[in-house]
């Protein structure tokens, strides 16, 4: 009996460009605090549902000194990326595979170790419908994907 492809549907990064309200508030409980434009609150009227919020001005809207709950930054995908690279140590790649086709790879750098490269993650598989039709989707889950394992790694230790 032939195995039927599965075809997964994939959400699309708030307003093209930023990462998921859960992703920012991960972020927030992780350490991130460089300033950005944008950030997501609670709504008044739904207690459940972050809105997506951008000012004229940098500001770091995690700042633990405003006390706020209802508040957490809401970086681009990039700056999200680049915090992981620069404070976390992993690098978050996104490839080409194909026409509509990328693949993320997620790797950590270990100076004292070698020096040598460790893959952490590689999410692409044809034959399970893993393959993310844009640039921005695969660094998207990518991101979720890093932030999961260094939350697990925080809860373990």
């Amino acid at each position: 009996m032939k195995k039927e492809k599965t075809t997964l549907r994939f959400n699309e990064p708030i307003g093209g460009k930023f990462v998921m309200p859960h992703h920012a508030r991960m972020l927030k409980d992780l350490g991130f605090d460089w300033p950005v434009r944008s950030y997501y609150f609670k709504e008044f009227s739904n207690k459940k549902t972050m809105a997506l919020r951008t000012i004229h001005v940098t500001e770091n809207h995690n700042d633990p000194d405003l006390n706020q709950t209802e508040f957490c930054s809401a970086p681009s995908l990039y700056t999200a990326a680049k915090w992981l690279r620069e404070e976390k140590g992993i690098f978050v790649e996104v490839l080409m595979r194909g026409k509509d086709m990328f693949e993320v790879v997620g790797k950590v750098y270990l100076p004292k170790r070698c020096p040598s490269v460790v893959h952490l993650f590689d999410l692409w598989d044809v034959k399970e419908g893993i393959v993310f039709p844009t640039y921005e989707i695969a660094l998207m889950y990518g991101i979720g994907f890093a932030l999961n394992l260094l939350k697990d790694k925080i809860e373990t230790t």
